[in-house]
């Protein structure tokens, strides 16, 4: 009953909720971004690709407008490291730790958007600027 008119509450707010079965960390969209991110996140740290040339090939490969990396700089970089040592400190796995090399981007002033920049650089957040520049 409460799950139902939690539901319903969500409709009249012009929400479309995806409803998982169970609860679990991270809820289900989020674990499948989180499994994105964290590939991304370790791709990236560990050299393998360039955040600009990561984000064109997913843009095409999957018809979107937006890549991880620009994702991960819209969210903001601490909020996504901070995410991802949640899991780290709920799992001890070393997998699940956040990259070195993130911690170093933010500790430098490189947070994303709100910062003007980090994966990518040239936002600018109070003209809500998208158009950035790869570093």
């Amino acid at each position: 009953m409460t799950k139902q008119a939690a539901l319903a509450h969500y409709h009249t707010l012009g929400f479309e909720p995806v409803v998982t079965e169970r609860e679990i960390k991270g809820c289900s969209i989020n674990r499948v971004w989180r499994a994105v991110k964290r590939e991304c996140l370790y791709l990236w740290a560990n050299g393998f690709v360039e955040p600009a040339e990561f984000d064109r090939g997913w843009m095409l490969e999957w018809n979107t407008n937006i890549g991880p990396f620009k994702l991960m700089d819209l969210i903001g970089l601490e909020t996504i490291c901070n995410i991802e040592n949640s899991y780290y400190v709920a799992s001890g796995d070393e997998r699940d730790k956040p990259p070195a090399r993130l911690k170093e981007l933010i500790d430098a002033g490189c947070l994303g958007m709100k910062s003007g920049s980090g994966f990518y650089i040239g936002y600018d957040p109070e003209a809500g600027n998208l158009s950035v520049d790869q570093k």
